[in-house]
């Protein structure tokens, strides 16, 4: 049977009500100003989905940023007015020799006989194969090595872009083959797990000998007290083993990824560094271009000269003719 609380408000008297009022809160108001602290937790409330919904709108302009879609974004944002945004720009190319050394913005100075790329008439000089490692391993910190003057990464190593180095590899597949894999990592796990099956396969029958050697062998038959535990285990327990063993297991694979990925971007630093061309400095195809221009220059001043040589060559003939006739001519009037 329930009680209304109106009804327990009437039987209290006026005087009780107004003196235990003074002592404690009516029973409809909870203790310890709740009213108040119902205020704070509406406002917490808020404020916490108007976070959740920035955070969401953020996500979602990056995703369909990244589709082409034309909307701001996280780094339009955090530039301020007054910066400009990083231009693509091209890139020169040099040798760094042991007579005219180049600086290296990672390592002071470049390696003789190595390669330096910088901004096109720039200074700020670094290797190839530093920068190409550098962009492999963390790309956001490439921009930031030229004070985020330039988008090296979007111009230098963008399929799309006019100043991509990957231009200079078209005579070469496998390094662009090998570009790809790097790219993508989906592809690299893809050709490590292919080859490591493929192995399987070839070698299946001596690893099927090799495991029939070693179950019937005397080594593990002798250790069948340490090892029976296991087999008679708990299901819970053989599910943790093999949790525990797929875990290592996938450790060693990532290890060797890393590893065969560190080789493979080495290979595809010496690659890039052989294709690239020079365009200042020795050996690079302008200079080439203006000895040329200058022997050919010369080649045709010689050859004025020469007309010109030729010319007063025979003009003199020509006097030296006229000479002789005229004194021929004095001879005979003579004789007349």
């Amino acid at each position: 049977m329930r009680i209304s609380t109106a009804f327990l408000i009437a039987l209290v008297p006026a005087s009780a009500a107004a003196s235990s009022t003074s002592k404690y809160p009516p029973p409809w108001i909870p203790r310890g100003g709740a009213s108040t602290k119902t205020k704070q937790d509406v406002r917490k409330y808020r404020m916490e989905q108007q976070q959740l919904m920035q955070l969401r709108s953020m996500i979602l302009s990056e995703e369909l940023a990244k589709r082409g879609i034309p909307i701001p974004t996280l780094q339009d944002v955090s530039v301020p007015n007054d910066q400009k945004k990083p231009e693509k720009v091209d890139w020169d190319c040099a040798m760094a020799t042991e007579d005219e050394p180049k600086s290296c913005m990672l390592s002071f100075d470049a390696e003789a006989n190595t390669k330096v790329l910088a901004p096109i008439d720039s200074d700020d000089w670094i290797s190839v194969s530093a920068l190409n490692r550098l962009r492999r391993n963390d790309p956001t910190k490439v921009d930031p090595m030229w004070h985020s003057k330039f988008a090296i990464v979007e111009s230098w190593f963008s399929p799309s872009s006019p100043y991509a180095l990957s231009s200079s590899l078209a005579s070469r597949p496998s390094t662009l083959l090998l570009s790809f894999v790097l790219d993508h990592k989906w592809a690299l796990s893809l050709s490590i797990v292919g080859s490591l099956f493929t192995l399987v396969i070839l070698f299946l029958p001596v690893l099927e000998v090799l495991a029939q050697r070693l179950l019937v062998s005397d080594f593990l038959w002798m250790e069948w007290p340490k090892w029976a535990r296991y087999v008679h285990a708990a299901l819970p327990l053989k599910m943790l083993i093999v949790q525990m063993s797929f875990k290592y297991a996938m450790q060693a694979l990532g290890k060797l990824q890393n590893r065969i990925r560190a080789t493979l971007i080495e290979i595809e630093s010496q690659a890039l560094e052989d294709a690239l061309p020079l365009t200042v400095g020795p050996g690079s195809d302008v200079i080439e271009m203006d000895l040329t221009s200058e022997a050919m220059d010369g080649g045709e001043g010689g050859g004025e000269g020469g007309e010109e040589e030729s010319e007063s060559e025979d003009d003199d003939d020509d006097d030296y003719v006229d000479d002789e006739d005229d004194d021929d001519w004095g001879e005979e009037e003579g004789e007349f």
